[in-house]
């Protein structure tokens, strides 16, 4: 029985406006992710780290520089500059069906507990993000983690890789920056009986750590994945915080699953709190979001988390953060709750959706059935749709503006 609450609208006021910057925050943290990965992305990084007087091109196409791979000898006065950049830029958006990030909106997909190989709804998920993404071209997708089942990756060369993110998310609008974060299943969470991801060994190596750094972006440079991050768009619009519940759940740290290397045991949560309550802070964004894997609160099978509102709540209400997205229950919830203005969102319905809703409070919408989040976050509102496999692409089931 799939379970679904009318929707409702929430307002939340926005804060301050960013200092100045050089190049939009927004464009300058994407391409410094994607500098680290394969020399296809040549074009993409040749136009925000451009420098005639001290950086050299050699890691860029030939085409574009002299054989001492010095681009301004090439380039001969400010009008070819121009003409150049402004080309790279209509080729770029149309070959990577991206939206140049601006000022005035920032549009972004969020999906999460995604990673089955493409079984149990996975692929048909990732069909209608590419569908939807044809009219609502996303600049980049959070991953609210569990990206890998059972247990996460047994390596950087772990073939899961391949078959439950790089093949199944293969539609053109999806093929731009995946900002993910870490789910206790990504952990190792889940049946350790026997090697899952590799029949040959008589041992796993699982470890997040396989997530994390560069190996992964050289398979496959859309990923990245850290325990503790912020990425900042629209030259002052948003800041999103991107964070590690699992160490936050204190019962994790006595699961035989949390001591595998980098694991639950080695980090300190506390200091990742600390770290967050600073940035947050200091931030003069308009919008502040924070992105986790366990949402504090849930009408969903897991329930309310009391280390999480025990100890992000009052991080959240104190830095009057705008929003909080999850996953870790299968399902698309929107929680308004009368006592925090940070509300809700949770987009853990990547796949899988096999379990019901324990109740209704706080509750805007919940819904039982696969499907994703999309936003778009303006200067003077967020606007928060809910996709489904049973509503498809033409139109969200749940649509709700923060203002």
């Amino acid at each position: 029985m799939r379970t679904y609450r009318a929707a409702g609208q929430g307002s939340v006021e926005p804060l301050g406006v960013e200092g100045s910057t050089i190049v939009p925050a927004s464009t300058k943290s994407i391409a410094s992710d994607w500098k680290h990965g394969a020399s296809s992305n040549s074009v993409w990084q040749s136009m925000f780290y451009y420098n005639c007087t001290n950086y050299t091109m050699s890691r860029f196409h030939t085409n574009f520089m002299d054989a001492d791979g010095s681009l301004c000898s090439k380039v001969m006065f400010v009008g070819s500059v121009a003409v150049f950049l402004v080309g790279l830029a209509v080729v770029l958006s149309a070959s990577l069906g991206t939206v140049a990030s601006g000022k005035d909106t920032v549009v972004f997909f969020v999906v999460g507990d995604w990673g089955r190989q493409g079984t149990v709804n996975q692929t048909g998920v990732a069909k209608l993000m590419a569908d939807v993404g044809r009219s609502k071209v996303p600049q980049f997708v959070i991953s609210t983690g569990d990206n890998f089942y059972p247990n996460g990756l047994n390596s950087t060369d772990d073939k899961l890789f391949d078959l439950s993110f790089k093949n199944i998310y293969s539609g053109k609008a999806l093929q731009v920056p995946w900002y993910a974060v870490l789910g206790n299943h990504d952990y190792g969470d889940g049946y350790l009986g026997y090697c899952e991801n590799d029949e040959s060994k008589t041992a796993c190596d699982r470890s997040p750590k396989h997530q994390l750094g560069q190996a992964l972006a050289a398979r496959d440079p859309r990923w990245y994945c850290q325990r503790r991050y912020t990425k900042r768009f629209g030259n002052g619009l948003v800041d999103i915080f991107f964070i590690d519940t699992s160490p936050m759940v204190l019962e994790y740290h006595s699961m035989e699953w949390g001591k595998y290397p980098g694991g639950i045991t080695e980090q300190s949560w506390e200091a990742q709190l600390r770290e967050l309550e600073t940035d947050i802070q200091s931030s003069k964004a308009l919008w502040k979001l924070v992105v986790g894997h366990h949402p504090p609160r849930t009408n969903g099978d897991h329930g309310n988390n009391p280390d999480l509102m025990q100890h992000l709540e009052p991080i959240l209400k104190a830095g009057k953060v705008n929003a909080y997205f999850s996953g870790h229950d299968h399902n698309l919830e929107h929680l308004k709750c009368s006592d925090l203005d940070t509300e809700y969102f949770i987009s853990g319905a990547g796949s899988d959706c096999d379990r019901g809703f324990k109740g209704n409070t706080d509750s805007m919408f919940q819904y039982q059935y696969s499907g994703f989040t999309a936003v778009e976050v303006r200067s003077n509102d967020m606007k928060v749709d809910f996709y489904s496999l049973e509503g498809g692409p033409s139109k969200p089931i749940y649509t709700t503006v923060l203002k």
